[in-house]
């Protein structure tokens, strides 16, 4: 019976195989080093307090002259490939993303499109994306780059809101620098695209450029017009809730830059700690991954403070790497004091709140075999009520902010979806909304829209027909599907009509609502849902 009104509890991952490899990597390491760097956030001996230190370029207003001078003094001396992949392997990341070039238009390669790069036009004349790529390939972790899309250096002009739309000519060049690091530095797991306004035919080439050289490369969303294959949030930015499609939140340790800020304020390292930690679980719990940068200095030497943080995250997850990565979401709402991670038959209930005692799920349709504190290791006393699950917690254990229970279960998670009726009418506002981000060619036009609306139905009927009260635009094709039937209806027909009946074979079944047009809103207002139950047998 339990497995009869229960679905599957793990939010399920990309059916596209490129796709689902690059989720499974979960946590990486972001790397924003370039001309920037030298100049430390300060321009004239003065700290540069708008906008981040990565664009001191653009907010300073510093000469082309000045700032290839500060290029060429920089002997990058302590700039060590070995160090940076040893750290981030000891911060249990998966793989490294460099900012091989960002807006200022200096390349950390040797180009042969420009002079204006690390090997040519820098004191300690090395090719950086080549030996940080060789040192990940040594090291066995991924490799991936971040590229901008704008270019001061290549003829844009400074736009605060970095929307600048790309000449003919300057999309040859992009594509040509593309080529290179493309073919050159071994296999790129993820290229990171970055701010500009190309056109959707600019942004389609680029995507054939990236699968034609790199098949296996997984595009972040900033290619722009959704032609990526997993969508970029804002900076640093944590979903309310799991969001369709894959996705990764790209996050710094201090909000207010991603480039090396010589005064940035650096301080309280547990509370640091202990924040970011949570934000990765709860990025893991809802279904990203979570890129996380660090700004080295001028000389390529790490910030010590940054490195603590790194050792520290490295340290907590040495202990509950397995609750994070390997693990999905759940479909069942986010707790208010934590999140919650699953893997087969394996429940991890992360605990943020460090005045609970006992917290409580609902929705598991499984039974308990064992639960442990993974801090301490000590059994946690386990209650079930009605499919309510208490899990009473030991005094006083608690590690970074966290508290995580490993909870084995009597088999594969099942749940039981908080958003189900018995009833044959209900209102709009009983249906789930599913959400997910598109674009319209630049940052500025990113924007939350509702993808799909659904509802399970709890009964023992053979078939059920469905109509729709409310609002929807006219001139839109709707999906109408009910279990794994389904009608496509334009939306002038969507409302007030019946459909049906649609078979429903199991005691659970899903009725759900989308568009034909994936990046598109639902752009719908259901007041009512009527259902007619047929419960004849033959």
């Amino acid at each position: 019976m339990a497995e009869q009104m229960s679905i599957q509890g793990v939010r399920p991952t990309s059916s596209d195989v490129k796709v689902k490899r690059w989720q499974t990597l979960g946590f990486g390491l972001f790397i924003h080093f370039g001309v920037y760097s030298a100049f430390g956030g300060e321009y004239k001996g003065k700290p540069v307090k708008h906008g981040y230190s990565e664009q001191i370029k653009m907010w300073a207003d510093i000469p082309d002259e000045e700032y290839l001078k500060q290029a060429q003094a920089m002997t990058l001396e302590h700039f060590n490939p070995q160090e940076i992949v040893q750290l981030a392997k000891q911060a249990g990341m998966r793989y490294i993303v460099l900012t091989s070039k960002h807006h200022d238009g200096f390349c950390l390669w040797k180009t042969e499109t420009t002079s204006y790069n690390s090997v040519e036009n820098m004191a300690g004349q090395r090719d950086i994306v080549g030996e940080l790529a060789e040192e990940c390939a040594r090291q066995g972790i991924k490799f991936g780059l971040y590229y901008s899309l704008v270019d001061w250096h290549a003829g844009h002009d400074y736009d605060h809101d970095n929307n600048n739309r790309i000449s003919s000519d300057l999309a040859h060049y992009i594509e040509a620098q593309l080529t290179e690091l493309l073919t050159q530095y071994g296999e790129i797991v993820e290229l990171w695209f970055d701010m500009g306004y190309p056109t959707l035919e600019q942004s389609q080439r680029l995507k054939q450029l990236v699968a034609h050289f790199q098949p296996n490369c997984a595009i972040n969303g900033r290619i722009w017009h959704n032609q990526g294959d997993f969508r970029t949030l804002g900076d640093n930015q944590i979903p309310a809730q799991a969001l369709e499609g894959p996705w990764q939140t790209p996050a710094s340790i201090y909000h207010e830059t991603w480039g090396y800020r010589s005064w940035q304020v650096r301080e309280d390292l547990t509370g640091k700690v202990t924040q970011l930690i949570q934000n990765l679980i709860a990025v893991r719990a809802r279904g990203g991954n979570y890129l996380l940068n660090i700004g080295p200095k001028g000389d390529g030497s790490l910030v010590p403070f940054e490195r603590e943080v790194l050792e520290a995250i490295g340290e907590w997850l040495r202990n509950h790497a397995h609750s994070l990565f390997g693990t999905s979401g759940i479909q069942l709402p986010a707790p208010s004091w934590g999140e919650l991670t699953a893997k087969d038959n394996r429940l991890y209930v992360h605990i943020f709140d460090a005045d609970r005692h006992d917290v409580t799920i609902s929705g598991i349709a499984n039974s308990v075999r064992e639960a442990v504190l993974i801090e301490s290791g000590e059994t946690v006393a386990v209650s079930d009520d009605h499919k309510e699950l208490t899990f009473s917690l030991p005094e006083d254990v608690q590690n970074l902010g966290v508290r995580t229970i490993q909870v084995t279960l009597d088999n594969y998670l099942l749940v039981r979806p908080d958003h189900r009726t018995r009833a044959t009418s209900m209102s709009g506002e009983q249906l789930k909304n599913y959400y997910r981000y598109v674009d319209s060619g630049n940052y500025t036009t990113l924007q939350r829209i509702n993808t799909k609306k659904e509802i399970y139905l709890e009964t023992d009927a053979n078939d059920v027909s469905v109509t729709i009260q409310g609002q929807a635009r006219t001139d839109k094709l709707y999906r109408l599907q009910v279990g794994t039937e389904y009608y496509d209806i334009i939306g002038s027909n969507l409302i007030g009509s019946t459909y049906g009946p649609f078979q429903v074979s199991d005691r659970l079944t899903p009725l759900i609502l989308t568009s034909h047009m994936p990046y598109e809103d639902l752009d719908v207002k259901i007041d009512r849902i009527d259902l007619q139950f047929n419960c004849e047998t033959v």
